[in-house]
């Protein structure tokens, strides 16, 4: 409960820096699924309605309907076909792929989970989805290329870049979930 205690404070605290929130709106999104991954769901709901009330970027508000829908997946293992419309209203979207494997994963369905999180790999090049996608791959018996995936991720996230702000993985839940995914 120490690390859902935690990422909640992390939340609250973006409710007052919101121009921060808009320029990560994609962590704060992975962070999120990390936390409902965690068992901390019932937390986000008043956070993301302080969030909307702030009227946020389309960016944010995009990532707040996506945790709301991670939420609703955790409850009632189906994400909602007018929450997924919303997200996907410029066709095929990342937030959708995420939301359709989720479910999938709940429901014990691997090699659905597996199609939606191809799909969401296509999507973006998020740590997180990579390795939700590794640990689909060893889940189905295919071992060899899971760790393959893994160690191209693990390369990935320990590449240093002098340029760039620090990102080890212990530095964003959503990047040590992706390093100790298995």
């Amino acid at each position: 409960h120490g690390a859902v205690d935690r990422m909640v404070e992390d939340f609250t605290e973006l409710l007052k820096n919101p121009l921060v929130l808009e320029q990560r709106s994609g962590e704060f999104a992975e962070q999120g699924a990390v936390l409902v991954r965690l068992g901390g769901a019932s937390r986000l709901p008043p956070l993301l309605t302080a969030l909307r009330n702030q009227h946020p970027a389309a960016q944010v508000a995009d990532a707040c309907a996506f945790l709301q829908g991670m939420v609703q997946v955790s409850e009632q293992h189906e994400p909602s076909a007018s929450l997924k419309a919303q997200l996907a209203r410029e066709g095929d979207s990342i937030w959708t792929a995420l939301l359709d494997a989720f479910a999938h994963e709940l429901r014990g369905e691997v090699a659905d989970m597996q199609t939606s999180l191809v799909r969401a790999s296509g999507l973006s090049s998020s740590p997180m989805t990579k390795a939700l996608l590794a640990r689909s791959l060893r889940a189905t018996g295919k071992v060899a290329e899971a760790d393959a995936l893994r160690a191209a991720l693990r390369r990935e996230l320990t590449t240093i870049d002098l340029r760039a702000a620090p990102q080890h993985p212990l530095l964003g839940p959503e990047l040590a979930f992706a390093w100790r995914a298995e």
